[in-house]
């Protein structure tokens, strides 16, 4: 909550909490003067939990930063609303720092849209939506792990525009749901595009879940003899040269 406050600019701050019992509910009690809108109730997921933020935005633009995760020091928020104001873009995709443990960080750079079939193309905490956009593209409860790209997804096969920035605005705790279930993630991933792929592209993603399973599989067996095995790898993208993405 700290690196919301830090931006210093005219925003509508929503949180949604399923009922946490790890604390969370009284901190937020503690600081919801400095909270537009909080809700407290059960949810059927993170991604039911997300639909109630959209469907209570009242501004042009909307950004959702999980709990874990937080923006960048000296993200000028203001700034880049003020760049966005005549942008024809309805989709804004930026960059983030995935933090790893034992302090490792990667770079996560947007990437073209040309290349969901293979993936996310950015960080969800690093994406912003124009309100009226999201409203129309609400997230399926039916993922529990992909939901994001599969709304993504929707969104750029509706020919709706995306526009990259340069600009990295949110920094990743470790530990996010697709990164700890990376196979699943692959599965949903797959199950979401195939229909969409020529059979070079089908193959390349089955590697890459053969790949997710082995990467699984290796870590397991080092944590049992007490090795620490972190790679640090965007699990979306294992091999250097993919096949050429459909036009």
């Amino acid at each position: 909550m700290e690196s919301i406050w830090n931006l210093r600019c005219d925003i509508e701050i929503i949180v949604i909490d399923g009922l946490s019992t790890d604390g969370c509910i009284e901190y937020l009690e503690s600081v919801k003067i400095r909270i537009d809108i909080l809700v407290c109730e059960p949810d059927h997921g993170i991604y039911d939990a997300m639909n109630k933020g959209i469907l209570r935005a009242h501004g042009n633009w909307v950004i959702f930063m999980n709990s874990g995760d937080w923006f960048v020091d000296h993200f000028n928020l203001a700034a880049l609303m003020e760049a966005l104001a005549h942008e024809p873009a309805q989709m804004i995709l930026g960059n983030a720092i995935v933090h790893y443990p034992g302090g490792k960080t990667r770079s996560w750079l947007a990437e073209n849209p040309d290349k969901f079939w293979k993936g996310m193309v950015a960080a969800h905490q690093a994406v912003i939506y124009r309100r009226e956009i999201i409203v129309s593209f609400l997230f399926s409860t039916r993922f529990k792990i992909a939901g994001d790209f599969e709304q993504l997804y929707r969104i750029y096969k509706a020919g709706i525009p995306f526009k990259i920035l340069d600009v990295f605005i949110a920094n990743i705790g470790p530990g996010g749901i697709s990164d700890s279930q990376r196979v699943q993630t692959m599965k949903e991933l797959f199950s979401i595009v195939k229909n969409d792929l020529r059979q070079s592209q089908k193959i390349f993603l089955h590697l890459n879940i053969i790949y997710q399973y082995i990467i699984v599989f290796v870590k397991r067996t080092f944590s049992l003899v007490g090795i620490n095995l972190n790679r640090g790898k965007n699990s979306f993208q294992p091999f250097s040269n993919p096949p050429t993405p459909a036009s």
